[in-house]
């Protein structure tokens, strides 16, 4: 036998600040365990690719990370952030970007140098991009081995048509064709 659960969900406006600048920023702190979470999300996404370019929004969002930055290698970023047992993703879905970090308290500092530098000024490294290119396409002879990814797939495109973002199908020559 168990005790009844009784469990009362915060509310949000407890957690709500307004930047000097308008952005709103919600802040849970927690004692629990020493990390530190920040995540971004941008108003963006695969609605705003151009018809011919399928595939750019999530390359755009897998490479920002994967492709090091400015003043910093690829492989370096990946090492700095393994020393400092910090992870940091970048992601581009339907109509959002989103970017996240997740550092040692400890560490916090100079992680978050890191994650600023992949946000403001990522590489793209051309080697890690062809790479990623590979791999996606890897995958896209894969997406008809499942059945509920197809059923999400043609459910989309029943729903919206082929020519919305939500019901468009990359291809192969879309993929090969972003530079």
């Amino acid at each position: 036998e168990f005790k009844p659960l009784t469990f009362t969900p915060p509310s949000a406006k407890d957690f709500r600040r307004v930047l000097s600048n308008g952005v709103p920023v919600y802040l849970a702190p927690s004692k629990e365990v020493p990390l530190v979470t920040i995540t971004f999300t941008f108003k963006g996404g695969n609605y705003l690719v151009p018809e011919g370019k399928g595939g750019l929004a999530s390359m755009t969002g897998a490479m920002m990370r994967r492709g090091g930055t400015q003043s910093m290698k690829p492989a370096d970023l990946d090492e700095e952030f393994d020393f400092l047992a910090a992870n940091c993703s970048t992601g581009v879905g339907s109509t959002t970007a989103t970017a996240s970090l997740n550092s040692l308290t400890a560490n916090l500092d100079q992680s978050f140098k890191l994650f600023m530098d992949v946000l403001r000024a990522p590489a793209f490294d051309s080697d890690r991009t062809e790479i990623y290119r590979k791999e996606a396409l890897e995958n896209m002879k894969q997406r008809n081995d499942d059945a509920g990814t197809i059923a999400a797939r043609e459910s989309a495109a029943l729903v919206w048509g082929r020519d919305h973002f939500e019901g468009r199908v990359t291809t192969k020559a879309e993929l090969e064709s972003i530079t």
